[in-house]
């Protein structure tokens, strides 16, 4: 079974150390990351200047390994904070059997510390952290219902 993992919080709530901690206790898992992409494309993680390639590598990437393997998970890294995000990833990923939505329900005050506490290069700036946080919103009901199934993770 081929399962998607749409992972969605803000800066700092412990998604991309999931996705790790998940890749390395399950065969066959994969992560495509929007920061590894930007890395990839502009040598930074703050490379904000090919947004619409970046997020066509995105979906590609995902659905590529989909189409290459039968039996995979694959973990989407990156923010999808708010349910147009949510819906769109749900659709953008169709090479799927599965569709997960991971919620990271941590205090944003515990995510603004432990983005302050990043190495400098993955730090996201307060402008940018506030926005996310201005735009994040919980998912509907409706959108919790689009998905085969729903974790919320605490940590």
């Amino acid at each position: 079974m081929r399962i998607c993992y749409i992972l969605s919080s803000i800066p700092g709530s412990g998604k991309t150390t999931w996705a790790k901690n998940f890749k390395a206790c399950n065969l066959n898992t994969f992560i495509v990351s929007s920061d590894e992409i930007r890395k990839e494309l502009g040598g930074t993680y703050q490379y904000f200047k090919e947004e619409e390639r970046v997020w066509k590598i995105f979906f590609s990437r995902a659905n590529k390994i989909a189409k290459e393997h039968k039996d995979c998970n694959v973990i989407l890294d990156s923010t999808c904070i708010n349910d147009y995000y949510r819906h769109l990833y749900f659709m953008k990923t169709n090479a799927f059997d599965k569709h997960v939505l991971v919620l990271f329900d941590v205090p944003f005050s515990e995510c603004r510390k432990r983005n302050k506490n990043r190495i400098i290069e993955k730090q996201v700036p307060d402008f940018a952290f506030d926005d996310l946080l201005k735009r994040f919103k919980k998912p509907s009901k409706e959108i919790i219902e689009e998905f085969d199934d729903y974790l919320i993770i605490s940590n």
